[in-house]
């Protein structure tokens, strides 16, 4: 019997014996591994290292968008007020997936689809008054603080002067520019429209816009994963170009030309 046990422990030594010597020529002969280069990619990567400012736009955009998906009628309203105050959310995806909820008859009753429209448009023609209004402000503060000759120079003459020939034209028209609307609204109020005029405009235009998003999203009302998502993937292109790289690029033009203009003065005197 102790015979027996011995020969089994001396067994159970040579078997890990032989492991332990096979995990060393398998480590011996495996590549070397890298993991320092991986690290700091890693850190970029983590969401920590972000500002606490921009981490916190993507949820609040998130909370916009489902208080107003998932809300009384009277959320679409104010999601829409937030649109014109410069919240990055998307009217066209709105009215297109109320459209598609029309469609489907989710409202119940031609009442509730009656009060949803009217929430919707006094949403809509609102969004742009406070869009337009910021740009006067605009005119009256910002503008005239780091652009002082924009007013009396050739470009900003121009753009008064087409500001006045089409009138009541700008508020229409810009209803129907999908990515632009923002932009356009702004740049009526700096360039000085009549209020009244583009109020008017504004309103007869969302007329026709509103028709026209409410007949997409009835088209659309079978996509996936849902209406809001399929015409955020439409407007996208549009939306960045309007929204993103026509402002900034104007800014950044803006800034080089007023930094050009003081490199002129101070070599002149």
């Amino acid at each position: 019997m102790v015979a027996c046990s011995r020969s089994a422990l001396a067994g159970v030594g040579l078997a890990r014996g032989a492991r332990r010597s096979t995990r060393r020529t398998l480590a011996r002969h495996a590549p070397p591994q890298r993991r320092h280069l991986y690290r700091p990619l890693e850190r970029n990567l983590d969401s920590r290292s972000a500002p606490r400012s921009l981490r916190a736009i993507p949820p609040v955009l998130e909370w916009v968008q489902t208080q107003a998906l998932n809300g009384p009628p009277h959320y679409y309203f104010l999601y829409l007020l937030s649109a014109g105050c410069g919240v990055p959310v998307s009217e066209d995806a709105l009215v297109c997936w109320i459209g598609s909820n029309m469609a489907l008859n989710k409202y119940g009753s031609v009442l509730k689809n009656l009060v949803v429209l009217v929430w919707v448009y006094f949403g809509v023609v609102l969004s742009d008054m406070i869009t337009f209004y910021i740009g006067i402000a605009a005119n009256r503060g910002l503008l005239r603080r780091y652009f002082p000759n924009w007013g009396t120079s050739k470009n900003g003459v121009r753009a008064k002067r087409e500001v006045e020939r089409f009138g009541s034209k700008i508020g229409f028209v810009q209803r129907f520019f999908i990515g632009f609307r923002g932009p356009l609204c702004l740049c009526s109020g700096i360039a000085g429209a009549k209020p009244s005029s583009f109020f008017l405009g504004t309103c007869a235009g969302a007329l026709l816009s509103i028709s026209c998003q409410l007949l997409v999203g009835s088209v659309l009302r079978n996509a996936r994963p849902n209406t809001y998502i399929a015409t955020l993937a439409l407007v996208a292109v549009p939306t960045l170009i309007g929204n993103v790289i026509g402002p900034l690029s104007v800014t950044i033009s803006g800034y080089l030309l007023r930094r050009k203009v003081e490199g002129v003065s101070t070599t002149t005197t």
